[in-house]
């Protein structure tokens, strides 16, 4: 039997678009998911590419989502997304979901319905797609360093949990692209954070000189596995936002920029 892949794999499609997806999830029969770049799509500069958030107009957003529904086949309304606040919130979302209904705010969703793809939209923060293949329920959560800090990872599979029984050794995870250490500077103040909530910091923050770079991604994947996930259901965290401007928006790059959309459904 060949040896599953906890990597992140990028792939193209026709018409211009790419997007990463991890193996361990993509041998999960009927789901459907991905971590878009910003490769094709309508938008303009600042946001030149395949934005879904941002100050970019609402028509471009739009068509964008268009383009995405197409090629994956995604129900009408395309995505159902939050107004992310970088808290811990987390949002069931059932089949009532109206795409022309103010998004309620939160920073994950949890769902079990077929069909209904759910999404979270970063610059650099951290999108982690969750699956347990027992029950069918699917998560998507926003982890920047505010929601991590917070819990935003517990209160998911809290959810999870409480309203369909689910079983964190049973969870698949993805992690994807957001700032690697290479290029996430921090302050003083967020070790001081990170300590406050339990991270031990010498794991995560690395000196360099003056300056103090925060390893986000090993965070998270840590923070997983001390929620009771398996190592081996748990890709390892994606490429590096900052790096490539091709590929990825970056806030802390960029400051003015477009955003990514990270999904997940079950058919």
């Amino acid at each position: 039997m060949r040896e599953r892949s906890l990597s992140l794999e990028l792939r193209e499609a026709p018409g211009g678009l790419s997007f990463l997806q991890a193996p361990l999830l993509s041998d999960s029969r009927g789901l459907e998911h991905a971590f878009m770049t910003r490769v094709g799509g309508v938008s303009p500069a600042p946001f030149k590419g395949l934005n879904f958030g941002g100050d970019d107009s609402l028509s471009n957003i739009s068509a964008n989502m268009e383009l995405l529904g197409a090629h994956f086949n995604l129900p009408p309304g395309g995505v159902a997304t939050v107004s992310q606040i970088h808290g811990t919130h987390v949002v069931v979302m059932d089949k009532k979901w109206n795409p022309l209904a103010k998004r309620p705010c939160g920073d994950a969703i949890i769902t079990a319905e077929p069909h209904l793809a759910i999404g979270i939209l970063t610059a650099d923060c951290v999108p982690v797609l969750l699956y347990d293949p027992c029950s069918g329920v699917i998560a998507a959560v926003h982890a920047g360093w505010r929601g991590l800090t917070g819990g935003a990872l517990r209160e998911s599979i809290r959810a999870m949990s409480a309203h369909f029984s689910v079983r964190p050794e049973n969870i698949s995870a993805a992690i994807g692209p957001h700032i690697g250490t290479c290029c996430y500077e921090v302050s003083e103040d967020l070790v001081h954070a990170f300590e406050a909530a339990g991270f031990k910091s010498d794991a995560y923050f690395s000196r360099r000189d003056s300056s103090i770079h925060l390893d986000l991604g090993g965070a998270v994947f840590d923070a997983l596995t001390g929620l009771g996930l398996e190592r081996d259901n748990i890709s390892r965290p994606g490429p590096c936002t900052s790096c490539s401007a091709s590929l990825y928006y970056s806030y802390r790059r960029d400051k003015i920029t477009g955003r990514h959309l990270s999904f997940i459904m079950k058919r």
